[in-house]
């Protein structure tokens, strides 16, 4: 990964990165019922009568439950990107970028009102840049999204969701980001969390966990450490949020 770009765009990505904070229905159907009766007697006896067939028992209509919407589609304003969300999750402006930002974000947040992840969009590339923690991140989870799915910019890169146990150079806070980037599994580790749209312009979809936050389903007493973020992994939330993030795609 090259690491040559301006302080601005640096600067513009640690901002925009620190604000960061269905069913089957079964169908049964009744067997059918139909009973015969044979009798056999000895050939000095009359012939013995048939008993009539009872009649075939018809299966009872199955209701075929209908399809439940579970996630909504969203557009970023300028008509590049687009990504799924749980329906009861809801994306909101902001938090602002800096005054003299290009970007544009939007947050997504749950019933509660927690912040789930936020997209910035429209701030200079990431192919050249790339802002390194002191200590090395540790990977927890990864996935290369189809390239038909968000197409690469740049031959030598790769669009990916990453998980990582990360050092925020910001803050001094040891947490973990769950985002959409660049960065190659194994590879040159850096902080940026980020992908290409176009030669010259990037976009940012990540959600920060502060080692403060409490997580739900994980045990509150690991907040901070490595297994509390291992273990945020088994929960329908973290299930949620990757779903959300490798939904990111090219709109149209």
């Amino acid at each position: 990964m090259h690491r040559y770009r301006s302080a601005q765009s640096v600067a513009i990505l640690a901002g925009a990165l620190v604000l960061s904070g269905c069913g089957s229905a079964e169908s049964a159907s009744a067997p059918s019922a139909s009973s015969s009766q044979s009798a056999s007697s000895p050939s000095s006896s009359p012939a013995a009568t048939a008993s009539p067939t009872l009649p075939t028992e018809e299966p009872s209509p199955t209701a075929t439950a209908e399809p439940t919407a579970t996630t909504t589609t969203y557009t970023t304003a300028d008509g590049i990107l687009s990504f799924e969300h749980p329906a009861d999750w809801t994306v909101v402006d902001g938090p602002a970028p800096a005054a003299d930002s290009p970007a544009e974000v939007v947050s997504v947040v749950d019933g509660t009102g927690r912040t789930m992840a936020t997209l910035t969009t429209g701030y200079p590339g990431v192919h050249d840049a790339a802002m390194f923690s002191p200590s090395q991140p540790t990977e927890l989870d990864y996935l290369e999204l189809p390239a038909e799915q968000l197409p690469l910019v740049f031959a030598d890169s790769v669009n990916a969701f990453n998980y990582q146990l990360i050092y925020n150079p910001n803050t001094g806070v040891t947490g973990a980001v769950m985002s959409i980037n660049n960065l190659r599994v194994g590879g040159d580790h850096g902080w940026l969390r980020g992908i290409d749209t176009d030669a010259a312009t990037g976009a940012a979809f990540s959600r920060w966990i502060d080692g403060t936050e409490s997580l739900p389903g994980v045990d509150p007493g690991l907040a901070g450490s490595q297994e509390a973020y291992e273990a945020y992994m088994a929960t329908p939330e973290y299930e949620a949020v990757k779903t959300m993030l490798l939904s990111l795609r090219t709109a149209g």
